[in-house]
């Protein structure tokens, strides 16, 4: 009995002294970056990394928004006072653009504001979403001011440019419209012959933002027109793309032996501008011939 009792104590007396180690190890300091941290220390110091990571994470998947570049944008002018640029007082230039702005947006289309350099002027960018262009071009096409071509395929199903059918655009033919050269769907100048015609509610259908009231515009103006002409806004115009901008004066202006590249200038002025510079590139080209006889008949 006293044997038993004698090897029970000394088997408690090992295990004691084997859990030794492991307090032993749980008390010890932990390494982090070349610095050694308690426990308490480790543990903020991995809060901190998971709050890190999960902000990394929401940068991840909520990006900084971007503009489409695809997107045409028109632009009205305002002037400023005094007063909104400091910041004191009643501001009536902003009392007067506030209204127009928030009718614009709850039209559902896409405003941008931005403040000339010296202050002086608010630049406000109206832009048209894609879904909303499709809407407009249908109403459009009964007007005859939007046409656009269909798609041909040769016998391998590959699309030929330029060889297709020009017809108003219809929304259940949408995928059967050849794109632009700038890759969308509608060109940049019919973009803007889209914002035109919502800014001034040429058709209710459109749902535009009803800027004034058509009764209120003197005979033979537009709302736009009427709205400068109340000095509401200092001007309006359609705004530059720039990376077409560029590419025309790359391989159009300064090209001087190159072919003109109509199709792109008349997706991006319209037809009428480019329907000039064919006929003036034609002009030129056939000056060509009585030039040379007008030398010849010289020499003789």
């Amino acid at each position: 009995m006293v044997e038993a009792t004698g090897r029970r104590r000394r088997r408690e007396k090992e295990g004691a002294e084997g859990q030794k180690p492991a307090r032993k190890l749980h008390s010890t300091k932990v390494k982090l970056d070349g610095e050694k941290l308690r426990p308490k220390a480790l543990k903020v110091e991995r809060m901190k990394l998971l709050e890190m990571g999960y902000q990394a994470e929401e940068k991840r998947q909520f990006p900084i928004p971007r503009f489409p570049l695809t997107l045409a944008s028109y632009v009205l002018v305002f002037q400023t006072d005094d007063e909104w640029i400091s910041g004191e007082g009643i501001s009536y230039a902003k009392l007067t653009m506030q209204p127009i702005l928030d009718k614009l947006r709850s039209a559902d289309i896409i405003v941008r504001e931005f403040m000339s350099s010296d202050n002086k002027y608010m630049f406000a960018l109206v832009s048209i979403a894609e879904k909303r262009q499709k809407m407009i071009a249908e109403i459009m096409g009964q007007y005859e001011l939007i046409r656009l071509r269909l798609q041909k395929l040769d016998d391998e199903m590959n699309e030929i440019k330029g060889a297709g059918a020009w017809m108003h655009f219809q929304g259940h033919l949408a995928p059967h419209y050849e794109k632009s050269t700038e890759g969308t769907v509608f060109s940049s100048c019919q973009q803007q012959h889209m914002i035109h015609f919502l800014l001034n509610d040429i058709d209710e259908r459109v749902l535009g933002p009803q800027l004034m009231q058509k009764e209120a515009c003197e005979p033979g103006n537009s709302i736009l027109e009427q709205l400068q002409i109340d000095q509401k806004i200092v001007d309006h115009f359609p705004l530059h793309q720039e990376n077409k901008r560029e590419w025309l004066e790359k391989f159009w202006v300064n090209a001087y032996a190159n072919k003109q590249p109509i199709e792109d200038i008349r997706e991006y002025f319209g037809e009428e501008i480019a329907l000039y510079f064919a006929w003036f590139g034609f002009t030129l080209k056939m000056m060509w011939i009585p030039s040379i006889l007008g030398v010849i008949v010289r020499d003789e």
